[in-house]
Parts: structure tokens; C-alpha cells; sequence
């Protein structure tokens, strides 16, 4: 959870920058066995604001 505060903290100014962690990330939509569990990960491009879970299955 530290490095995902720190990386926030110096994206804070980017509105198009999304950080996270300690997540499932599914990468095809609807199969729930495509996924990987990420300790943190930062998405360019993508409005920074909290995500609501989706169950895909």
C-alpha cells in the first residue's frame, strides 16, 4: 500500500492517471480465468476516480 500512496501522491495533479493495487485485473471481458492479481499498477489514460467491482460470472 505504500507504493500505491506514493505513486497517487505524484500523480495527484494528473486527472488521466488511475492508480491502484491489491486487485484482480481481468483482461478479457467475461471470462473470469483471464485475470491476474496486481500489487500495484498505474493506468495512463484513464480517469482518476474510485472504480465500483463488477462480478463478471
Amino acid at each position: 500500500m505504500y507504493a500505491v500512496e506514493s505513486l497517487r501522491i505524484h500523480f495527484r495533479d494528473c486527472p488521466d492517471v488511475y492508480v491502484s493495487g491489491n486487485m484482480f485485473v481481468y483482461y478479457e471481458q467475461g471470462n473470469p480465468k483471464t485475470v491476474v492479481a496486481r500489487d500495484v499498477f498505474v493506468v495512463m489514460g484513464a480517469p482518476s476516480h474510485d472504480r465500483a467491482s463488477y462480478k463478471l460470472w
